[in-house]
């Protein structure tokens, strides 16, 4: 594993990618394993909600020493920790993983075709507020997925009705 890091730290670009990675995981209290460095440089690449399976065939490529389990592991260390989210992806019910950055995003998810909408903050702080005024409640700011039916979906429903 050494060595490739070693190959990586030949590129300046990759070598401080990866002492950002390393700084980072040490910041929020981690080792700086190469398998979690790999992890999140596979997240960096893939932008977005993939599975820890894409994650692991990616890393093996290049890395065939690193197994699934630890893939698993680290992405649920990762969750713990605050730096990736965890969700379901309605068309195939597998975990997707997604980095969560500087600040909690949101998503409209359809339930039919699996389209993504991501949702501006102005609309989420709305909702944030009218839950603590109605019901006192206090939504923790993160990463937030609701599902229904987009607007294409809806509309070929309500035409079969």
């Amino acid at each position: 594993m050494e060595r490739a890091i070693d190959a990586i730290n030949s590129n300046s670009l990759e070598a401080q990618k990866w002492h950002d990675i390393a700084t980072f995981l040490k910041s929020r209290g981690l080792r700086a394993t190469s398998q979690r460095q790999l992890v999140m440089q596979a997240l960096q690449r893939r932008h977005g909600h993939v599975s820890a399976e894409e994650i692991y065939h990616e890393i093996s490529r290049f890395h065939p020493k690193v197994d699934l389990a630890t893939v698993y592991r680290t992405l649920e260390l990762l969750c713990e920790k605050g730096i990736v989210a965890k969700g379901i992806n309605p068309g195939d019910a597998q975990h997707r993983f997604e980095l969560l950055g500087e600040h909690p995003h949101y998503h409209l998810v359809c339930k039919k075709c699996e389209s993504t909408i991501e949702v501006e903050d102005d609309v989420i702080e709305r909702f944030r507020a009218e839950a603590r005024q109605r019901y006192g409640f206090e939504i923790a700011p993160g990463h937030f997925l609701a599902q229904g039916f987009c607007q294409h979906c809806y509309r070929k429903m309500q035409a079969i009705d």
